[in-house]
Order: C-alpha cells, then sequence, then structure tokens
C-alpha cells in the first residue's frame, strides 16, 4: 500500500526523527553479526510488526555500514539507527553493539552465493 517508487529514490520517504551513529567499542574484524537480534531490534524501533495489527514506521530503521570480514578502528561508526526518539535510538544502539562480534584474527568475508542448484 506505499509508494513503490521509494525504493530507487529514498528522499521520498519521510525523514527519521532522531539518526544516530553506533560507533565500535573496540578495534578488531567483525567476525560476526547476529542478524536475528538485529532484526529484533528494527522491529521494535517499528521497522517491522511483532503483531499483524502493528503499523509498520517506514521512517525508522538501521542501516549497516561495516560488514563481515572488515576491520574497524574503534570510534569508527558500524551503523545508523533512524529513530522516532533520542530514548528509542539510545535503546537501539545499546542492542545494536552487542550484535557485533569481534575477532583479533583477520576473518575472511562471506559469500555472497553459496551455491547454484
Amino acid at each position: 500500500g506505499g509508494d513503490p517508487q521509494v525504493v530507487d529514490d529514498p528522499s521520498r520517504l519521510a525523514p527519521a526523527s532522531v539518526v544516530r551513529p553506533v560507533f565500535a567499542s573496540r578495534n578488531g574484524w567483525v567476525q560476526r553479526i547476529d542478524c536475528r537480534a538485529l532484526g529484533i531490534c528494527a522491529m521494535k524501533l517499528g521497522a517491522g510488526r511483532k503483531m499483524l495489527a502493528d503499523v509498520i514506521m517506514p521512517e525508522v530503521g538501521v542501516k549497516l555500514l561495516v560488514k563481515v570480514g572488515e576491520y574497524v578502528e574503534q570510534g569508527a561508526v558500524l551503523a545508523e539507527v533512524y529513530a522516532r526518539s533520542q530514548t528509542a535510538a539510545g535503546e537501539a544502539i545499546a542492542e545494536i553493539e552487542q550484535c557485533y562480534h569481534w575477532s583479533e584474527q583477520q576473518v575472511k568475508p562471506l559469500d555472497l552465493i553459496r551455491d547454484i542448484i
């Protein structure tokens, strides 16, 4: 029921009230990202539904800026949180920080295509 043109032109979306960065708490390689926990975090912001009657807020969500296998310096921006309030953004940031798992050793990036059948 929404405007399908936002796929090609995200500027057509209403902007989020709050945009805040998520900073790396340490140096290291991103070993893995807990996608399930990240999805639940986005749902809590309003980017998804817990129940059928829940309203999706297209202006909120999480934008990941760092992928598995990338090396990151402490203080680098890992992600951006788009929220409706500072409180919601702060809660999301705390949860997103826990989604990143680090390694002291270099990590091989994940294959985009696992197999062709």
